[in-house]
């Protein structure tokens, strides 16, 4: 998730410090504009899909990486959150609405802003029943409900609560969110408030709201704006809420904006201070100084099935793994993949061959004519063609790949 520029109350503190350092830097990767193929620097969020392909949000730019490139989609307004669904797309809340990327085809819709209450979005979460739930930062509504057919406005806005819903999560039917410093429950009929009056939350903002496997909500809180209140990382499983003691590591004061629960091991972002790991009561600390991470402005986080874990900063993603950075979702992707669709002048075909051989590509118009027909001769593994398309009169067309007796049919538009 996402987290802007909260009120915090700088305060030093002075305490017995349970922290190590992070490890030796082959462990380590770098992505950012200079040096890689991604589409942006701050990494508002990070999504692993179901082939083990990593995708960041980056202010106008969806990035994916398969472990061999990055590519690059133009996506409207400012994305703040991502949420893979259940059929394999992403959401994708923005500052223009709400967009679903369908990650087999590449192709982006705006589809779910028919009837959505209001678009400056914040947040989003998919529940069991592949219902959509939203938050909002502006705007009288506060919390937005898609039943699959219809928006409904579920939550409205409440000042004395809070102003912004800064994350959400679903676990089954169920919904908790972050609305300014109260968490909130959604059982599936009604809503429940928690607050620093009843629950062990500070009173700082509730930055993060995560579920795990097993239905425990962890909760991530920044500094209140009173010197008491520092940043928490709490977790609740219905019957009792735990703190997790701010003084064991310093990275807890600033308040937790991101969190990676894992089986037997957690993470967390530490706002201002970097990454945090906490593995038996000990506490590894990742910052600029013992990694190469590019900031401590860290704002976002995912682990793999590999256990590589993914770091985002203002300044590019991190990935980090103790043993070794293993990303291998080409070999899981279909033999033939192009964007952007629609497009309007350069077309990008990606395929991976198991040896040399010719391959091509046929546009078909909607009368079933040839439009444009090409051929290339290519190496054995992957292979990316630019192809330039601009010569091609606006509407839909079928795009089929071929080689062998092998062939692939995808609906294309240009622009």
């Amino acid at each position: 998730m996402r987290v802007n520029s909260f009120p915090i109350l700088v305060l030093l503190v002075s305490h017995l410090l349970i922290c190590t350092n992070g490890s030796s830097q082959e462990n380590w990767k770098l992505f950012a504009t200079t040096n890689s193929g991604i589409g942006s620097d701050q990494i508002e969020d990070i999504v692993i899909d179901n082939k083990g392909a990593i995708w960041v949000a980056g202010f106008t730019k969806l990035s994916r990486y398969n472990g061999l490139v990055w590519t690059v989609y133009d996506i409207p307004g400012h994305a703040n959150d991502l949420e893979l669904r259940l059929n394999g797309n992403l959401l994708i809340a923005t500052t223009k609405g709400l967009y679903e990327f369908d990650t087999e085809n590449y192709t982006l819709s705006s589809h779910l802003n028919i009837g959505i209450p209001g678009n400056h979005l914040e947040c989003v979460a998919e529940n069991s029943k592949e219902q959509i739930w939203v938050g909002y930062t502006v705007g009288t509504q506060k919390i937005a409900f898609y039943d699959g057919l219809n928006w409904s406005v579920e939550f409205p806005n409440t000042a004395s609560i809070g102003t912004t819903v800064y994350s959400m999560d679903c676990f089954g039917d169920e919904m908790w969110a972050g609305l300014g410093s109260s968490l909130l429950h959604h059982n599936g009929n009604s809503w429940e408030i928690f607050d620093n009056g009843n629950s062990q939350l500070s009173g700082g903002l509730v930055a993060e709201v995560k579920c795990d496997k097993n239905g425990k909500v962890w909760i991530g809180t920044l500094r209140g704006t009173i010197s008491q209140n520092f940043g928490r990382l709490i977790t609740y499983d219905q019957t009792d809420w735990i703190v997790i003691d701010e003084l064991d590591c310093n990275a807890l004061l600033d308040g937790v904006c991101a969190i990676e629960p894992n089986d037997s091991s957690y993470w967390f972002t530490s706002y201002w201070n970097g990454f945090v790991n906490s593995n038996l009561g000990t506490y590894t600390f990742f910052d600029e100084t013992n990694t190469i991470i590019p900031n401590d402005y860290a704002i976002s986080i995912a682990t793999d099935n590999s256990n590589n874990v993914f770091m985002g900063t203002t300044a590019g993603l991190v990935v980090y793994n103790s043993d070794t950075i293993n990303i291998d979702a080409y070999k899981y992707e279909n033999v033939f993949q192009f964007y952007p669709n629609p497009v309007r002048h350069q077309l990008f075909v990606t395929f991976s061959l198991n040896e040399a051989q010719e391959i091509g590509l046929s546009f078909y118009g909607s009368n079933g004519s040839i439009a444009k027909q090409v051929k290339y001769d290519c190496e054995s593994g992957r292979n990316q063609i630019e192809l330039d398309v601009s010569n091609l009169s606006r509407g839909t067309y079928l795009l089929r790949f071929a080689y062998d007796d092998i062939s692939s049919t995808r609906k294309i538009i240009i622009m």
